[in-house]
């Protein structure tokens, strides 16, 4: 795992910005993950209706 020295933006505290172990991309990670969201199967959030101040 790298990690990058980012002292530009302020991080919550336990949380790093590493390469995702299986496409490499850099995710902020908790210790102890070692992939990112989308690799573990997370879905995104459809926000689309919250901004628009409409209810589904």
């Amino acid at each position: 795992m790298q990690t990058i020295n980012d002292d530009n933006q302020r991080q919550s505290t336990g949380v790093t910005r590493m390469r995702c172990a299986e496409c490499k991309r850099f995710a902020r990670l908790l210790p102890g993950e070692t992939k990112c969201a989308p690799c573990l199967g997370a879905l995104p959030l459809d926000l689309s209706a919250v901004l628009r101040g409409g209810r589904r």
